[in-house]
């Protein structure tokens, strides 16, 4: 078994994108801001667990989704009872598989009929709302009151739009309480074409990833900034950033202040300076607040003096990922 074909749909800068994938190695090429990052991150979280986020929907459907929230927002507006009308707004991904008849028992809950016996096989992953009813009730719940609020305070100069002031501000704040995944089964005869098929939603899966234990997704942390603000919660532990990395390796063999060489000394006096300066600034711009403390009794007798003073060292500077980007280029 393997995969032939990803089509990712509705994410980020990638409003329809076909990869066909290699039997062996399977390379993003391209210029900055092409959409490489951007295919790694739909793999992540379609497939390895990662949160999305309200700007991973296309930025151009989001015209879309306040059109759907002013419909919402009309007093007399029917409730949905279907997913349809976000068919061509939500984030999607379509997985193709090669499957032999051997291995039927691994892709038994995406098998589309009776009749199949081996070969393509389809699952889409469409980021929907969980239960479209409760989304619809609970905007027009905030929406309602927001404006029944505004319309309260309309004699006041000050007054301002108040949240939520359309459904992508609602989702912007709330993606993840009303979206989930969810999987459907595509159609073989569709696998070799470009163009996506539409979502079958009477063929929605029974689990919303019917591919877990099939396909396994392990991510190198995104090395720009030395950060990767993705990582799923739970896994930060087993993912160590570059920078704590670096961080370490300096506190071990590098820090000036355990065992100086000559060329340390440079930065150890640069970091000295650095907390002369510190110091002089705090004591004179805490003067007023010291000097009022005093008067009152404070701090007392076994402490007579209040005194502040800044804690400046090398290795306290490298605690920030700032500090160690900056110390790297």
């Amino acid at each position: 078994m393997k995969i032939t074909a990803i089509i990712v749909q509705n994410f980020r800068r990638l409003l329809q994108c076909r990869i066909d994938i290699s039997k062996q190695t399977t390379l993003f090429v391209g210029a900055n801001n092409s959409g490489k990052t951007s295919a790694m991150d739909a793999l992540g979280k379609f497939l390895a667990g990662r949160s999305f986020d309200f700007n991973d929907i296309t930025l151009s459907n989001r015209t879309a989704i306040d059109e759907i929230g002013s419909e919402w927002a009309i007093e007399e507006c029917e409730q949905p009872t279907d997913l349809k009308i976000w068919d061509s707004i939500a984030p999607k991904m379509d997985i193709w598989l090669e499957v032999s008849r051997n291995e039927m028992h691994y892709v038994a809950d995406i098998i589309p009929t009776l009749k199949w016996r081996g070969g393509s096989l389809g699952v889409r992953l469409a980021l929907f709302p969980k239960d479209i009813e409760k989304l619809f009730v609970e905007y027009r719940e905030a929406y309602f009151a927001a404006r029944i609020t505004e319309k309260a305070n309309a004699e006041n100069s000050d007054t301002f739009n108040l949240f939520p002031k359309d459904l992508c501000e609602f989702l912007g704040k709330r993606l993840n309480m009303y979206f989930s995944i969810k999987a459907y089964i595509l159609d073989p005869a569709y696998s070799g074409i470009d163009l996506p098929q539409p979502t079958s939603f009477e063929l929605e899966c029974l689990t919303d990833n019917p591919l877990k234990g099939i396909i396994k997704v392990d991510m190198i942390n995104a090395q720009r900034g030395f950060s990767d603000p993705d990582n799923a919660e739970g896994e930060e532990r087993t993912r160590k950033q570059l920078s704590s990395q670096m961080r370490s390796y300096y506190d071990k063999h590098l820090n000036p202040e355990k065992s100086p060489s000559p060329e340390d000394l440079k930065i150890l006096k640069a970091t000295e300076s650095a907390r002369k300066a510190f110091d002089e600034t705090l004591a004179f711009k805490f003067a007023p607040a010291i000097k009022e403390l005093e008067g009152l009794g404070y701090p007392g007798v076994t402490d007579p003096k209040l005194t502040i003073a800044a804690k400046v060292t090398t290795s306290e500077t490298l605690k920030h990922e700032s500090a160690v980007q900056y110390s790297l280029r």
